[in-house]
């Protein structure tokens, strides 16, 4: 039952591993096969023509037996292991021959040269190991599906048990001291798993922690932090992927200045304060490293949970709960959301549209030195808006404020029909007596 594409799985597994020898051991597969089958099968002659060895006649397939039986046999499989490989250079003649074959899988003499070649193998490797980038959340191991599925659901499993520990021990919406500290210490594993999940599960934290309606107030306390309070990443790196996707060699061709230390990190990107050549102050957006690959990981996850929950929980109130449309309308917006090129042609649209309302400040943009994953803005200071000082402020009226605020979202709900979807205080800040 040996097929083509088994054959070209093995070949491309074994290249992975070591492509150096793939040739070499493709050749012993291919011997194996021969001896066990006495023919090779019709199927397989396209897939080893580059590998097969001469095997005209019967009796070739008789030495090939032989050679194989002389190797050591381990669980009924021939063990190579201690034997020592042929050279790749000799010819197919000196597999096998129709006479005594001139180099036997089972002979003594070492190769110098293979020795050699793989020691540098293993000084390569090790170098390869210490340049790797590392990710606090999805290293190179934790991109494969199944690993990082694993990781998510068993720190999704331990906080279940938590949760329904904690919660039973009191009654549903009890303002004690005890309940509410226990909800505030939950809360704040809560907000520590999702960080060292990443990017996709911060969003979601973000998005948890704005339901004042739904969340008690010790629990939105916590979950607020996620809306700041990220972990950033090296600013070498951040600098490596502005030069990969501006095409440069050094971001000093863009920037006189790059603050090293950023001003800010978020779920997606981080922001570094930088300065044009020609001064003009800015901020520099990078996205995260390795997001699409996290991304698309963590939604696969996210699917199976949303069409688990379809089935344990069809309807609330006689209305399909639908979680699995949610998820991927949520994914949908997501994949978006980490092109920065839309981003910033969304930025020079609602900059038109608030062109009538001279107290609406949308920062410029600058096409020239952006890409998918590097935006850069101008810089505007100001202070986020749920910050306590705002209104102890005597240079604020707060009346103003509100009035203003809801003015600019009736301005893109109902004369544009294009309005900012994630409202959130981090993307809200207020700049005193700015008029344009």
């Amino acid at each position: 039952h040996i097929s083509q594409k088994m054959i070209l799985q093995i070949e491309v597994r074994i290249r992975r591993r070591s492509s150096k020898w793939c040739d070499l051991l493709m050749k012993f597969l291919y011997l194996s096969l021969v001896a066990a089958l006495q023919v090779p099968h019709r199927e397989l002659r396209p897939v080893f023509q580059r590998y097969a060895v001469k095997t005209s006649s019967r009796e070739e397939v008789q030495v090939s037996q032989v050679q194989l039986k002389s190797l050591p046999v381990v669980n009924g499989v021939p063990d190579s292991r201690h034997e020592h490989h042929l050279d790749e250079k000799k010819t197919s003649e000196d597999i096998v021959t129709t006479q005594q074959p001139k180099r036997s899988f089972g002979t003594a003499a070492t190769s110098r040269n293979s020795v050699e070649l793989s020691s540098k193998q293993k000084e390569k490797m090790q170098m390869m190991k210490k340049r790797r980038r590392r990710s606090p959340w999805l290293n190179r191991k934790e991109r494969r599906f199944l690993r990082r599925s694993i990781t998510i659901w068993n720190r999704a499993l331990r906080f279940a048990i938590k949760f329904y520990r904690t919660t039973g021990k009191y009654p549903k919406g009890s303002r004690s001291d005890d309940a509410i500290e226990a909800r505030r210490q939950l809360a704040s594993d809560l907000k520590e798993q999702l960080i060292e999940l990443g990017p996709t599960f911060i969003k979601f934290g973000q998005l948890l922690s704005t339901r004042v309606d739904v969340f008690p107030p010790e629990v939105i306390d916590e979950l607020v932090a996620l809306q700041n309070d990220v972990p950033g990443f090296p600013a070498r790196r951040a600098k490596a992927i502005i030069c990969d996707d501006l095409q440069i060699k050094d971001i000093s061709q863009i920037f006189v200045r790059f603050d090293e230390k950023p001003l800010a990190a978020a779920s997606l990107a981080q922001v570094h304060r930088a300065q044009l050549l020609d001064g003009t102050e800015v901020v520099v957006k990078v996205q995260r490293d390795g997001l699409k690959e996290m991304i698309g990981v963590d939604f696969r996850n996210i699917r199976w949970v949303a069409a688990l929950a379809d089935r344990l929980d069809p309807e609330e109130e006689g209305v399909s709960s639908n979680w699995l449309g949610i998820a991927k309308s949520a994914e949908t917006v997501l994949w978006k959301e980490i092109d920065f090129r839309i981003e910033r042609a969304n930025c020079e649209l609602f900059q038109q549209n608030m062109a009538n309302l001279p107290y609406v400040k949308v920062p410029n943009t600058y096409p020239n030195f952006s890409s998918e994953r590097v935006l850069v803005m101008e810089y505007v200071q100001g202070r986020k808006i749920t910050d306590p000082s705002i209104l102890d402020d005597p240079d604020i009226d707060g009346a103003a404020l509100s009035a203003r605020l809801t003015t600019s979202y009736l301005e893109q709900l109902c004369r544009h029909g294009f309005f900012h979807c994630d409202p959130h205080p981090g993307n809200n800040c207020i700049k005193i007596n700015y008029i344009k």
